[in-house]
């Protein structure tokens, strides 16, 4: 098994080795797994000059303080032994496919070591996470699995910092094989190549329009077109038909807070909280100081905003 130690690797190689590969945790991002990147995001990571970013936030910065917190809980529910890894593994066939391991489980009875991947998150989609594992995870686990040869991983979750749910991965050689083949597709005709893959909107909204430029609908575009204008139109009819159902309810709400029905509340129409404003134009009059004002004024970059055009005017 091929792998690079970390132990007293500085930073900014570590960096420097991830821009030069594809790790486990950017599978996702290839699969459209990952709601925070697109592919074209990461093909931009990899061929743009410069270092990688190093993020820092607090979900990141508690997500590392608490991993091992994470790792020796599943220690022992599991009744099991972890340890850390200090290693940079590479995949043995293609020396682009990385991963680090969070740690790797010992084995018992002659079942093989594991590797363990400990994660926080938000109780917000965890829902689906009492029965299966999360897609996103379970492809970086088997991606760690392709890339150390293990047969087998665990997936260990603290959920809001109070709840803990542990999952058993088995190795999946279909589903390695088609990741393996993915990642090496777009390093190869994508990264190394330097052609990006398709855009998603999401990526288009980052990008400013170019002036002047005018893009050519086929007759997909053109049906999609059609039915959009079509579907606005639907919309503002049944617009019309809330506002007026809205208006009756209200009229016979009047300066009642709520309205009911064989006492069953229908619907409320209270008064909120005063909310405080800055006066921004009362602030210029009141200090006359532009060399003040400057100092506090920024400017925002302009967004893209999306207009239908009707009857092609």
């Amino acid at each position: 098994m091929k792998s690079i130690s970390k132990v007293e690797m500085p930073v900014e190689e570590w960096l420097a080795l991830r821009k030069r590969s594809i790790g486990a945790s950017e599978v996702a991002v290839l699969l459209g797994l990952n709601p925070y990147k697109t592919t074209y995001q990461l093909w931009e990571e990899k061929i743009l000059d410069g270092p990688l970013e190093q993020i820092h936030n607090d979900a990141i910065d508690f997500g590392n303080k608490l991993e091992e917190i994470v790792a020796q809980t599943y220690a022992e529910r599991a009744q099991r032994k972890v340890i850390r890894d200090n290693k940079i593994r590479v995949h043995p066939e293609i020396d682009f496919f990385t991963c680090n391991l969070d740690r790797v489980i010992l084995p018992i009875d002659g079942e093989g070591r594991g590797v363990l991947e400990c994660k926080t998150a938000s109780g917000f989609a965890s829902g689906s996470w009492e029965s299966e594992v999360p897609p996103m995870y379970y492809t970086q686990v088997q991606a760690q699995l392709a890339i150390t040869g293990y047969k087998w991983g665990a997936l260990a979750l603290l959920v809001d910092g109070r709840k803990f749910k542990s999952f058993e991965i088995e190795r999946d050689e279909k589903f390695i094989r088609s990741l393996v083949q993915i990642v090496s597709d777009f390093w190869n005709e994508n990264v190394l190549a330097k052609v990006p893959p398709p855009a998603q909107v999401s990526d288009y909204e980052r990008m400013s329009s170019n002036v002047g430029e005018v893009a050519h609908a086929d007759e997909s575009v053109v049906a999609a077109y059609s039915q959009l204008v079509q579907v606005k139109a639907d919309i503002a009819s049944m617009e019309i038909n809330k506002d007026q159902l809205e208006e009756k309810i209200k009229l016979a709400i009047g300066t009642a807070e709520t309205i009911e029905y064989n006492g069953v509340a229908l619907a409320t129409w209270k008064t909120s909280k005063p909310s405080a404003g800055f006066d921004i134009a009362g602030f210029k009059a009141a200090v006359n100081r532009p060399d003040l004002e400057s100092k506090f004024v920024t400017e925002k970059p302009g967004t893209r905003r999306f207009l239908l055009k009707k009857g092609g005017k």
